[in-house]
């Protein structure tokens, strides 16, 4: 059996490991396995009577406290042979209370105030005085007495409403929980009275006689406001190896009985064996004692000086040779054959468990280290599903502790404060108190996840050859979960790529410093060769000046700024262009005169039919 507790007390958040000697619970389903789904649970354990006070004093008065004072009682429990809940047990009885009427107790101890150091002095020696008086039967220390707790959770009923309404806007129906406080309206669609799960719980201090503490619901036992189904007890655990309560749980150890019970017995004969072995003994005959020794003093030599002292002059002391003669009666043999029994059941034991040598550190010389490996494997595989099962255990607990830490840190915010972040601190502040399960949020410890866990860890070199630092393969060897791993793996994948991201643009700007200065040198070689062509032109050009300055020179002996050859064309072109001038002058003038005279004779003729006709009229 393994059980934790996940809870609230005190104003102070619990998580602790249950002693399954302490703890009852059922109930519930005949195939529930789980504490924390049974109808009922109850932790017992004995305090003293100052954690009592400290742990109970806020819900405790006088009258309690009183009453308490009395409640100290010896230890029960399977350690004694007595079971809690028997009340015919001695544990029930009462010391305090029966010294309460002795007069001679009153009278040494009356007027004992705790809340002084001397009172507190006071106290111990009162306890003192009725624990010696029960020493032989129950112990005479402080720790054999105690006052009883026992911390009771259990299943009730609570009222609710179910309301249902519809949505202006969509039509759709939605339904509400509501307490059963509310007063139904005449604007309820539909309204339904429904009897809930609520669990509550108690602290029950004292076995007679006993004082209530602090009974109340158990705080945020609802997974979410809209939905209060599957509450669960504070304390998440289970039995081994029932398979659905079919049968009766047992532990490695009950396998292992059998085979124990057998190594006892062949043990027991070994030892009796070796106690009875003899060994060689040499045959000889009482007449040949030397005279005056005594049979002890002559065994004695014999055994201890290894010399047999013979007197073969007394008389009556003859003796035939061949019966002087050793005879081994010892029994190793039978011993060697019990040491290979024990050896074999010893063997037998540690299989029943699901051991073997290798995997309890007895490894062979001649063993190859893969043979060896394969062996512990394979025990592994066979003790896998009790480990499933604890994983199981505490992935439920902490599953528990989980959903009870998120209502708790939203009462203290302060403690959250310290370890969670700004987003984490909004998120838990402003959301419903819904159970993380019911977000969507679970917790996985199965022995899956750790084989992926362990597969993920063997590619540490792979995350060494791709560059990721020491402190992230570090931070992977060590993770306990794969969820952390995958954090670590998202974490490092974005350095990678904010790194891979930086190197380009480094290399980028590399690329682009160097366009730049292969362009400007492409530019400065552009800009010398330009200025070296306009240089060239420049004295090209001056060299042609000077040329034609020389043959200008050359050319113009009037030194008018004109070649004197063109200058003599420009004139014979000149006087040509005079020349044709005058003669197309002349020419002109001829074509008047003779357009004159043609048109004189055109009006002479004219006026020759002018007078021809009028003489004709």
């Amino acid at each position: 059996e393994e059980y934790y507790y996940a809870g609230i007390y005190d104003d102070d958040l619990l998580f602790e490991a249950v002693n399954p000697m302490y703890l009852s619970w059922g109930g519930g389903d005949h195939e529930n396995e789980w504490s924390q789904h049974a109808d009922w649970a109850k932790r017992e354990r004995w305090l003293s009577y100052q954690q009592i006070i400290s742990r109970h004093a806020r819900y405790l008065d006088k009258k309690d406290i009183e009453i308490i004072d009395l409640d100290v009682e010896p230890i029960g429990g399977y350690s004694s042979g007595v079971e809690f809940w028997d009340k015919t047990k001695p544990h029930t009885q009462k010391l305090m209370y029966t010294y309460s009427t002795d007069e001679g107790f009153q009278e040494r101890f009356s007027g004992v105030d705790i809340r002084t150091k001397e009172g507190r002095q006071q106290l111990f020696k009162m306890y003192d005085v009725a624990f010696s008086r029960f020493a032989d039967k129950y112990g005479n220390s402080y720790s054999d007495y105690g006052i009883r707790e026992s911390h009771i959770q259990w299943r009730d009923l609570r009222k609710m409403w179910l309301l249902t309404q519809i949505d202006s806007e969509t039509g759709d129906e939605r339904q509400f929980w509501l307490p059963e406080h509310y007063e139904p309206t005449e604007d309820d669609y539909d309204i339904k009275e429904v009897w809930i799960t609520q669990i509550w719980e108690g602290w029950k201090l004292g076995t007679v006689d006993s004082v209530y503490s602090n009974i109340r619901p158990v705080p945020n036992q609802y997974r979410s406001i809209l939905s209060p189904k599957k509450v669960q007890l504070s304390y998440f655990g289970k039995k081994y190896n029932t398979h659905d309560n079919t049968t009766k749980n047992s532990s490695l150890m009950d396998s292992a009985k059998s085979a124990q019970k057998n190594f006892d017995i062949v043990l027991a004969a070994f030892r009796q064996l070796m106690s009875t072995n003899i060994g060689p003994v040499f045959t000889m005959f009482l007449n040949m004692r030397p005279e005056g020794w005594s049979y002890q003093q002559w065994i004695d030599l014999m055994r201890n000086a290894g010399i047999l002292m013979l007197d073969p002059t007394r008389q009556m002391s003859g003796v035939d040779p061949q019966f002087l003669r050793e005879i081994n009666l010892s029994k190793l043999s039978e011993g060697a054959y019990l040491l290979q029994m024990l050896e074999f059941y010893k063997n037998q034991v540690a299989l029943s468990m699901y051991f073997n040598a290798n995997r309890e550190g007895e490894i062979s010389e001649y063993a190859n280290s893969v043979n060896t490996q394969q062996n512990i494997k394979a025990t592994y595989n066979k003790t896998a599903l009790f480990m499933e099962q604890h994983r199981l255990i505490v992935q439920e607990a902490l599953t528990g502790l989980l959903n009870v830490g998120r209502y708790y840190y939203r009462l203290h915010p302060e403690e959250a404060s310290i370890f969670l972040d700004d987003v984490s601190m909004a998120e838990l502040q402003t959301s419903t108190l819904s159970a993380y399960d019911w977000l969507g949020i679970i917790l996985q410890n199965s022995l899956g996840e750790l084989e992926k866990l362990n597969q993920f860890k063997g590619q540490v070199l792979t995350f060494m050859q791709n560059g990721s630092s020491m402190d992230t393969i570090m931070e992977i060897i060590f993770s306990d979960t794969i969820s952390e791993t995958e954090d670590i793996v998202r974490r490092e994948t974005k350095r990678m790529q904010e790194m891979e991201a930086a190197k380009m643009k480094q290399m980028q700007d590399i690329e682009q410093m160097k366009a730049q200065n292969l362009k400007q040198i492409n530019d400065d070689n552009i800009k010398l060769e330009l200025e070296k062509h306009y240089s060239m032109l420049e004295s090209q050009e001056r060299r042609v000046l000077l040329d034609r300055e020389k043959f200008a020179m050359a050319q113009d002996l009037d030194k008018n700024q004109i070649n004197d050859l063109l200058q003599k064309t420009f004139m014979e072109l000149y006087t040509k262009l005079v020349v044709h001038k005058d003669e197309m002058d002349l020419e002109r003038e001829k074509l008047g005169v003779m357009q004159k005279i043609e048109s004189d004779k055109i009006n002479t003729e004219n006026e020759k039919v002018k007078k021809m006709s009028t003489k004709q009229k």
